[in-house]
């Protein structure tokens, strides 16, 4: 009977103009996004709740305009960056808390205007910044050598007793 009876390719409930988009609910202008709770103006991400402005993301909570981040909350304004929460205008930061205009930084928590984890003055921070983004793929690598000397969190369990894996909470 399991083998025989149709089902439901696409679940997709009490949303508006959210083409291509499956196991989504309470969405608005979607398009091309998987495991979607109440987002406007998503595109290409995958598991994203409550955000909005959210381009080639994944695994997203209450987020605005960012950009191949994965694995964040409540962000603003970030792009390229991987386990990060509460913080606005990180660029391709890994594993910062609380932090606000910062690029390339890692393991960072509650600070401002840091390059690379070096503090900067807000006007050194914008000029250090805009001369960085003249070679991008020079910048970027460098990005990758500098994180690669930090330790990283083998998993994510917060509050969690007798358990293993990771990101559990």
């Amino acid at each position: 009977l399991n083998m025989s009876v149709p089902k439901a390719s696409i679940i997709n409930a009490k949303s508006e103009n959210s083409a291509y988009t499956n196991y989504s609910a309470e969405n608005n202008n979607l398009y091309m996004v998987v495991g979607g709770l109440g987002c406007e103006r998503c595109y290409h991400s995958y598991r994203i709740f409550y955000s909005s402005d959210i381009c080639d993301c994944y695994d997203m909570y209450k987020c605005e305009r960012c950009y191949m981040c994965n694995e964040c909350s409540e962000l603003f304004d970030c792009t390229g960056c991987l386990r990060c929460q509460n913080g606005s205008d990180l660029k391709y930061c890994l594993d910062c808390n609380g932090c606000n205009h910062c690029f390339g930084c890692i393991n960072m928590r509650n600070k401002k205007y840091c390059i690379m984890n070096k503090e900067y003055s807000e006007a050194e921070y914008e000029s250090k910044v805009v001369e960085l983004m003249k070679d991008p793929k020079k910048t970027l690598a460098d990005i990758s050598k500098f994180q690669s000397k930090f330790p990283r969190r083998s998993s994510y369990i917060i509050q969690c007793t007798n358990s293993t894996g990771d990101r559990l909470m």
